[in-house]
């Protein structure tokens, strides 16, 4: 039996697909994040994936690539969704990731492409390999007499790795901060070669490599073939030692005298801690340099242990990949690769900011705490005092795979100039209502990394901001109805959200959905009046504040429209392929689910058009006709209409039907194609 693993943050869909599967004969598995997907897939590897593109912090591309470096991930199949996305956008993404795509995660067409690409099943783990040769594990680096053993033995390791190699490449596609994180999304334990470096004098004659080992995702301990890393070397450049020492100390290893960090030690050249500070600093400088380089290739591999060194590196990963970004990648190769993401609003992972937020500098701790989805990339590094210092954090979080890169603000206050404020809302509320409903209002607000002290401030101007942006969709003439009178009442909850955030930022800011009846008792319980306080005088031209949505019935309000929302997309995108029968099922759910939305109404008749026969049409026309009336400024629902009139042999009235179209939208192409088709002179009128 194959299994599976289905991505989505959608419970719904997840068990819609998951029943799918199940019937089809597969075991399944679930994960709600690209985070606990990797997890998942590390500990027992599946044989196929379903992942959606849009997940919380890590999409469903970073997600996928990162499985692709776990073992027996990078050739399984995998499916690609997006419930949520645009279609041209989930299909672009799928062919630059070279898997299937499934828009609306329709469990029969997954379970057909998963037939169709069946992969193999998971396999157990090769042995692990210990490639014959002299016990490394009693050198330490660099304290033979000039490096040749550790170069030898680099040589040896690059040799078994690119036999055994599970990922391969080149530090110009992948940057080695990302390959780091990557390794440490999956935990890996094992060896990873870097070869082809920028030239340097070696050990060996051969070219520059270096060999970095793994334990459970964590570079631990590095071996190097350059001369310039050698111990005797490290001292001298730190001027520890002089020329003469170096070279007394290295007579004294060819004699047979003991290792060249003891006999120096000896020698009174340094002292026990020096040498170990230097140990230290030899491994660090080994691992850093290699993040100044632009050429190079890398191939990593599972299949050999670790050596038991007594001195290893003892960095978070976090630390390793910060430390690196700010040492040893310049500026403006820094802002070379943020160039292309300057303007798309930065977004941050499900898990916060893995480690950076506790090791970073505090202005650059406050920058973070600003991300919340709602800022471009430029914004944040033009309000920040060190553009360099915000650079390097920001970088650093990309490559640790906590912060995207999206088109779309989270939540804005969309102005007269948003192209479509229908799908703006839509997104807005499937972002926000589901997190005001669970009492998530730190979530909702977007002030959950904010620190305490600053988030009564934060709270308050993010549900300015939130309701602005509810209130003026809400009073677009082309947005539905139902989305109106939804954004009205959710408005209310936004308040609430506010109120539990700056009367009490303690509990109320996380709370559970167990707590909602307490948190709603404490902010609108009525306060005693104060005897001795004058009353407020009523303001002029006043009107009574509206009463909060009942909690229950607005949740209800809430799953029906956001439930019905996703059959509405389905049933688009199943049109859109002119598989009507499908769409007609998912235009009828959304119906259901929402009987006053006019839209629906108009793509369920027209679905129902091109099903039925000529003589039960006019069922499915009056049904569009009692969508149009609801929703009377919708170009697209005129529009057809007057395509089932046209395709019913109605000339006159489908021209009636395109002018109501021309009167919603005057630029509605489509609409002026189709009445010039019908030979109406007004379609041939200059703009």
């Amino acid at each position: 039996m194959s299994h599976v693993l289905v991505v989505h943050p959608d419970v719904s869909v997840r068990e819609a697909i998951a029943t799918g599967l199940r019937d089809a004969g597969y075991r399944v598995a679930f994960a709600e994040s690209g985070e606990r997907a990797i997890d998942l897939f590390v500990q027992e590897p599946s044989s196929a994936l379903v992942v959606d593109l849009d997940l919380p912090g890590r999409d469903g591309a970073a997600t996928i690539e990162s499985i692709r470096w776990a073992p027996q991930g990078e050739s399984i199949p995998v499916v690609l969704t997006g419930t949520r996305a645009a279609f041209d956008e989930v299909e672009t993404v799928a062919t630059q990731l070279s898997v299937a795509a499934v828009v609306d995660a329709d469990a029969a067409e997954i379970v057909e492409v998963l037939k169709e690409h069946p992969g193999d099943p998971p396999t157990k783990e090769m042995p692990i390999l210990r490639p014959s040769e002299p016990p490394e594990e009693e050198v330490q680096p660099g304290e033979n007499a000039d490096g040749e053993d550790e170069g030898r033995s680099v040589e040896r390791r690059a040799a078994t790795v690119a036999e055994h190699a599970q990922r391969s490449g080149s530090l110009k596609e992948t940057p080695f901060p990302v390959i780091l994180a990557r390794l440490g999304d999956r935990r890996a334990t094992g060896a990873l070669v870097i070869s082809d470096l920028e030239a340097a004098e070696t050990t060996t004659g051969e070219s520059p490599k270096k060999v970095i080992f793994f334990r459970n995702g964590i570079p631990r301990y590095v071996r190097s073939n350059l001369l310039a890393e050698c111990l005797g070397q490290q001292l001298l450049q730190h001027g520890l030692i002089d020329r003469l020492t170096l070279e007394e100390s290295l007579a004294r290893v060819a004699d047979g005298d003991g290792r060249q960090g003891g006999i120096l030690v000896a020698m009174g050249a340094i002292t026990p801690h020096q040498l170990r500070d230097a140990l230290d600093g030899q491994l660090e400088e080994k691992l850093f340099a290699i993040f100044g380089q632009q050429a190079g290739t890398f191939a990593f591999t599972s299949h050999i242990e670790p050596p038991r060194e007594t001195i290893t590196l003892e960095l978070s990963l976090a630390e390793i990949v910060l430390r690196g970004v700010r040492e040893r990648i310049p500026a403006p190769r820094l802002f070379d690769v943020l160039t292309p993401i300057l303007d798309r609003y930065a977004t941050p992972a499900e898990r916060s900011f893995r480690g950076l937020q506790s090791i970073a500098h505090e202005p650059e701790q406050r920058l973070l705490a600003r991300i919340n989805g709602l800022h471009t990339y430029r914004s944040l590094l033009d309000g920040h005092t060190d553009r360099v210092a915000g650079a390097q954090v920001l970088w650093a979080a990309r490559c640790l795979g906590v912060l995207g890169a999206r088109d779309e603000p989270s939540a804005t206050s969309w102005t007269e100039e948003t192209p479509d404020p229908t799908a703006a809302m839509r997104a807005l509320l499937a972002r926000v209502a589901p997190l005001l409903q669970e009492a998530r209002y730190a979530e909702a607000l977007g002030v959950l990394d904010i620190p305490v002290h600053e988030r009564e401030g934060a709270a308050r101007a993010s549900a300015e901001r939130l309701t602005r942006a509810l209130e003026e969709l809400a009073s677009r003439s082309s947005v539905p109805k139902a989305l109106q009178s939804l954004a009205r009442e959710t408005i209310g909850r936004v308040r609430r959200a506010e109120a539990a955030l700056t009367n009490d930022a303690g509990p109320a800011t996380i709370a559970p959905p167990a707590m909602r009846e307490e948190i709603t008792a404490v902010t609108e319980a009525p306060k005693p009046p104060d005897a001795s306080a004058e009353p407020a005088a009523e303001p002029p031209h006043s009107e009574p504040a509206a009463e909060p949505p009942d909690s229950a019935e607005l949740d209800q309000r809430v799953d029906r429209m956001l439930e019905a929302e996703r059959h509405f997309r389905r049933g688009i995108r199943a049109s859109q392929r002119e598989r009507w029968e499908k769409a007609l099922s998912a235009f009828a759910r959304a119906v259901e689910l929402v009987p006053d939305e006019g839209e629906f109404l108009v793509h369920q008749g027209f679905a129902l058009f091109q099903l039925a026969a000529a003589d039960e049409r006019e069922v499915a026309l009056e049904r569009i006709r009692r969508g149009c009336r609801l929703v009377p400024k919708l170009a697209q629902a005129h529009l057809l209409h007057a395509r089932a009139l046209r395709t019913s042999g109605e000339d006159a009235l489908a021209r009636n039907a395109y002018e109501l179209a021309l009167q919603a939208d005057p630029d509605c192409e489509d609409a002026l194609l189709e009445l010039r088709a019908l030979g109406d002179p007004r379609a041939f009128e200059p703009g």
